[in-house]
């Protein structure tokens, strides 16, 4: 599915009142608050403890790694991502690898942006 980027979003986009947009974009400059290191390793605790501890080497150290990549989005991504029934592990039967987390936490960044600055163009 391609994106939507803010400065096209096509003629069948329903315009939302202004207020609604507001909102939005509201919510987008709270939602942007950096994750603190400790949420950051209770998500990372979190995502591997839904899977076989046999699918990593090294327990500590996927935790330490994925901790520090999640710490480095904001927060709201971070949870979006590593939320069990939603994020990554509702999707993949298998341990996500660092890389495989970096691109779901980039996408989901990429979608939260474009639904703020698809506000702002409504506006």
């Amino acid at each position: 599915m391609a994106e939507i980027e803010a400065s096209d979003p096509g003629p069948f986009c329903k315009l939302l009142p202004v207020s609604a947009c507001q909102a939005v974009i509201e919510a987008g400059a709270k939602a942007s608050a950096a994750t603190k290191p400790e949420a950051a390793t209770d998500m990372a605790q979190a995502i591997l403890g839904v899977y076989r501890k046999a699918d990593v080497n090294d327990p500590q150290v996927y935790v330490r790694a994925l901790a520090g990549l999640l710490a480095s989005f904001p927060f709201a991504v971070s949870r979006r991502v590593a939320h069990p029934y939603e994020g990554l592990p509702s999707r993949l039967k298998f341990l996500p690898s660092i890389a495989e987390v970096r691109e779901a936490l980039e996408a989901e960044d990429r979608r939260q942006r474009n639904v703020v600055a698809r506000a702002r163009w409504m506006i």
